[in-house]
């Protein structure tokens, strides 16, 4: 079952559900392919999906290639919120903005003692 919405991101105010960080920006890359609607991501322990409710309020652009972490790009309608569930989280109201899609990451210690990136495990 899917959390309630119950968190509400303010205009250019960052956020998270799990592992997808929500950092809205000011526009998209030029000349990205537009696509249909995506998961942002799934849980890669339950398997569980990162997904806008409402498909209309949003619009799914491809990722650049530019930025390793940016898997795409997402624009929430103007005048029209939208609303990010997953069933182990708490839901997000997006406002009208633009967001990469991007998993978290983090730095780990591996066993040569060396710092790496890797990506969150929801």
């Amino acid at each position: 079952m899917k959390k309630k919405v119950t968190k509400v991101l303010k205009k250019n105010q960052m956020g998270h559900q799990g592992d997808v960080l929500l950092i809205p920006v000011d526009s998209i890359p030029e000349d990205l392919k537009k696509l249909e609607k995506p998961i942002l991501a799934y849980g890669k322990i339950t398997g569980h999906k990162h997904e806008i409710l409402d498909d209309k309020s949003v619009e799914y652009y491809e990722s650049d290639g530019k930025d390793p972490f940016v898997v795409g790009w997402m624009r929430v309608i103007d005048k029209i919120n939208a609303n990010l569930v997953h069933e182990d989280h708490e839901g997000i109201n997006l406002q009208h903005q633009f967001y990469p899609i991007r998993n978290q990451n983090e730095i780990v210690v591996n066993e040569e003692d060396e710092e790496i990136f890797q990506r969150v495990i929801d």
